[in-house]
């Protein structure tokens, strides 16, 4: 059996024992559990009605589940933070079969698992109110999970709080464990109402070991100083963001807000040489335009450009890497490789067009032999 533990603001719709939960927005912060059959090789073989749900408490994480995440055989605790279009139990069953994705990758990572959800309406379309709703996109189903994100920033600065604590607990039991903050998506953006709401609150600082923010549903200007997401960056010890720049839901996320998303675009531009982007020392951009095959071929699981992370084994195996702390960000990840058009930018590769490019007159640069899985995972620090 998988266990996956949540913290949500959602409306509680049913009560104990059998509870269930809606997409209303509240500053409330429920913490609980959900209890599925171990994930199989498929997620889409999973289903969200057989996984068993159970609240814990409110505004607190109960001693015996802070217990039961410290004292985990894993050494690795994975808090994901998911975007737009989820139900409840969509939430939990992806939190569920993500562990087991990531628990296959090149350099495994086992442990627990941590889900936040906020009021998704879990819809792509919605029942269109009048004629102005029946001509936006999605009918306005988008626009609303997004409102709802940006409600929610008070209960996830109190959520930020409560797993910054679990987070330090789990790490003192083993002095090799990490935590992973991972945001998808427009979960970015709930991400950046939670590190708006928290002020000068500087309690989570260092409080995490990797900062993953992937396909961000978020303005680009957030990495700027003085933006939420820049700030996210001073709660872990290094930040990764992934970009694509083929990425089609956030292309349409651009015609929404009127400005580039940082998932598609990228961060800013900076004008120093071999520095790309304007951001903290221990920000890292990895962009994952070249993450795709060359063709967009009917069985491409990603025809999207979106979900990435979750699809391509290769992108997978990078992911691991980097919550196994690899400390070169070039010479220990094998399908990554700088940019021979912009100094200093990383490009994480596709297989094929790894190849591709290998065979070309430039080649593509590498800084050094990388190490084999083996002993990239017993270089964990």
């Amino acid at each position: 059996m998988k266990t996956v533990y949540f913290l949500t603001n959602r409306d509680q719709v049913e009560p104990m024992p059998y509870p269930e939960f809606g997409s209303g927005v509240t500053d409330t912060v429920r913490v609980g559990t959900a209890t599925m059959a171990d994930p199989p090789d498929r997620e889409d073989h999973m289903n969200p009605l057989d996984t068993t749900l159970s609240v814990a408490a409110v505004d607190e994480v109960p001693e015996e589940i802070a217990a039961a995440i410290a004292g985990d055989g894993g050494d690795h605790l994975l808090i994901h933070i998911h975007g737009f279009n989820y139900t409840f139990r969509q939430a939990m069953v992806r939190a569920g079969w993500l562990s087991r994705w990531f628990g296959e990758g090149l350099a495994p990572v086992d442990g627990p698992t941590v889900c936040y959800s906020f009021p998704s309406t879990g819809r792509l379309l919605r029942p269109a109110a009048n004629e102005l709703e029946l001509a936006g996109l999605f009918t306005g189903a988008y626009q609303q999970d997004y409102r709802n994100a940006t409600a929610s920033g008070p209960a996830v600065a109190k959520a930020l709080r409560l797993l910054a604590a679990l987070a330090r607990r789990f790490k003192m039991v083993r002095p090799q464990r990490a935590v992973t903050v991972m945001a998808h998506s427009m979960g970015n953006h709930v991400l950046a109402a939670g590190v708006q709401a928290l002020g000068d609150d500087d309690g989570l600082k260092g409080a995490f070991d990797r900062l993953i923010l992937i396909a961000a549903d978020e303005a680009q200007s957030a990495m700027d100083t003085g933006g939420p997401l820049r700030a996210a960056t001073e709660f872990a010890e290094r930040s990764y963001i992934h970009y694509n720049r083929q990425d089609l839901p956030l292309l349409s996320s651009e015609g929404i807000h009127r400005t580039n998303r940082l998932g598609r675009s990228g961060p800013t531009r900076s004008r120093r040489p071999g520095r790309p982007f304007q951001l903290p020392e221990n920000t890292v951009v990895i962009n994952c335009s070249t993450a795709s095959p060359p063709s967009a071929a009917d069985n491409d699981p990603d025809w999207q450009r979106h979900q990435y992370y979750r699809l391509y084994p290769w992108v997978r195996d990078d992911l691991c890497l980097v919550m196994h702390k690899q400390p070169d960000d070039i010479a220990h990840f094998p399908q990554r490789r700088l940019s021979t058009e912009t100094p200093g930018l990383i490009n994480l590769y596709s297989p094929s067009l790894f190849a591709a490019a290998l065979q070309m007159p430039t080649g593509i640069p590498r800084s050094a032999t990388p190490p084999s899985p083996r002993a990239m995972a017993a270089t964990d620090v």
